[in-house]
This record gives C-alpha cells, sequence and structure tokens, in this order.
C-alpha cells in the first residue's frame, strides 16, 4: 500500500493481507443504543439503564459493537486497520454481545477467539482517508467489506508459506 494513498483525498483499495495482531484490550467494542437506526455510544446512568444522548432517553438494556483494531500485512507492508461490527463479526466469528459474555464468564476462551483469528488470511476492501486528532494528520484504514479466505493450521510454518510462495513466484516465469 502505498504511503501517500488517502492523504489528499479519500480512497478505496482492496487487499489480501494476514491479520498480524487484533487488539482487544478495553477498546474492541462499545455499548451502543438498542434502537435499530441509532448506533450512538451509550453511557450507563445512575439507575442502572444505559443513556442515548442522541434519543434522549434511558435503554434498559444496551448493544455491544466492534469497533476492533487490528494490524494487517502483505508484501508491501504492514498497517492498522479499523473492523466495525458486521466486518469484525465476520472475522471473529461471534457477535460483540457474545464475546463480552464469554470475557465475563470464561477469560481464556475469550481469548482464543482473538487468538483463533491471528493471522488469518482476508480478502478486504479498505477506505483510506485523512483525519486529524489532536492536531494531527493521520491517515485511517477502515474495512468496508472483509472476506476470510483461510485460517492457520496447526500445520502452518514459515517455511510452508514462503515455499509457497516461491512456488507462485516460479509459476509467474
Amino acid at each position: 500500500v502505498r504511503e501517500s494513498l488517502g492523504q489528499n483525498t479519500p480512497a478505496v483499495y482492496e487487499a489480501e493481507m494476514i491479520v498480524t495482531k487484533l487488539n482487544h484490550d478495553n477498546t474492541w467494542m462499545y455499548n451502543a443504543c438498542p434502537k435499530d437506526d441509532c448506533k450512538k455510544k451509550v453511557t450507563a446512568d445512575h439507575a442502572g439503564g444505559w443513556r442515548c444522548e442522541k434519543c434522549n432517553q434511558v435503554y434498559p438494556e444496551c448493544n455491544p459493537r466492534y469497533v476492533l483494531s487490528f494490524t494487517a500485512s502483505d508484501a508491501t507492508g504492514r498497517l492498522w486497520v479499523s473492523a466495525f461490527n458486521a466486518e469484525a463479526e465476520q472475522m471473529l466469528g461471534r457477535s460483540a454481545k457474545e464475546l463480552v459474555a464469554l470475557q465475563e464468564t470464561d477469560p481464556k476462551a475469550f481469548e482464543a477467539v482473538f487468538d483463533a483469528a491471528t493471522y488469518c488470511t482476508v480478502r478486504a476492501r479498505i477506505r483510506a482517508r485523512s483525519e486529524e486528532y489532536q492536531e494531527q494528520r493521520k491517515v485511517k484504514h477502515s474495512l468496508l467489506s472483509v472476506a476470510v479466505l483461510g485460517a492457520p493450521s496447526s500445520q502452518w510454518s514459515w517455511a510452508s508459506a514462503a515455499a509457497d510462495i516461491a512456488q507462485k513466484i516460479e509459476a509467474l516465469g
């Protein structure tokens, strides 16, 4: 991926890449308004409900949604990508609500979900656009769509991956 992509004008590109790290500290999800047409973040109120400022309502439950950051690599380098709800769900194979429950009840199984998605090969459509944050301009890469092409098997190794690449290069002539 060219470093200048998305700096002056937004750009959309496709890439086949390997997911190398999925951030799953406290920033992998957020609690959203449960109303279908609202995805805004909600805050817990003093009575045990969830307040949506946009809807100006308090709800008894919230709707956990993904806001997942991950690094991906291909032959050109590595970059940070953001995956929102539908795309992150495809990558992890579970809803954010399911993972919140798993995090609370079985932390090892929670970790295993992220471990299983690490080193998967994906084909992605990505938007790159420049954004300013704390007076610094950065290009942000966001998933528009994703297809998981393959998960690493227990037999996966760098040696076999290198052999596959060498075979593909030879086939090119």
